[in-house]
């Protein structure tokens, strides 16, 4: 999966690609007939002006400016180094060692695991789930 966020940080999606996902979100957008999507509208004209509301039509014509090019320089703002955001998920500590992390197979060095461990030893993660940290 990294990988391919790599390539199209790099080299924008293929025109195949960029084809069927703009297919599949025309077909989202062409959706009308939800009272969600002029919900939706409606709640946004509370803090938009009527000419920057999303309604279906302008997201149609908003899609039809998407090239490779901005999803390229998109996924390179969200994805590219120093920026990606990795979800690590990590078994609670075993109870009996809560207070050694060399019990649980870490080193003395620090890691990355070893870091979780003090962020849950010390309170701050729940003692199962995941943990949200920024990639090095």
């Amino acid at each position: 999966m990294l990988s391919i966020l790599d390539d199209v940080a790099t080299a924008g999606p293929g025109a195949d690609e960029l084809q069927q996902a703009q297919a599949v979100l025309e077909l989202d957008y062409s959706d009308v007939s939800s009272n969600g999507v002029w919900l939706d509208v409606l709640t946004s004209r509370l803090h938009l002006d009527d000419a920057d509301l999303l309604t279906p039509s302008r997201l149609r014509a908003e899609l039809d400016q998407v090239d490779a090019a901005a999803v390229r320089d998109l996924a390179a703002a969200l994805y590219g180094p120093g920026n990606r955001i990795e979800i690590i998920t990590a078994p609670a500590p075993q109870t009996a060692s809560d207070d050694d992390p060399s019990l649980l197979g870490f080193s003395e060095q620090k890691s990355s695991l070893y870091d979780i461990f003090l962020l849950r030893k010390n309170g701050l993660l729940p003692q199962s789930g995941l943990m949200i940290g920024c990639s090095v």
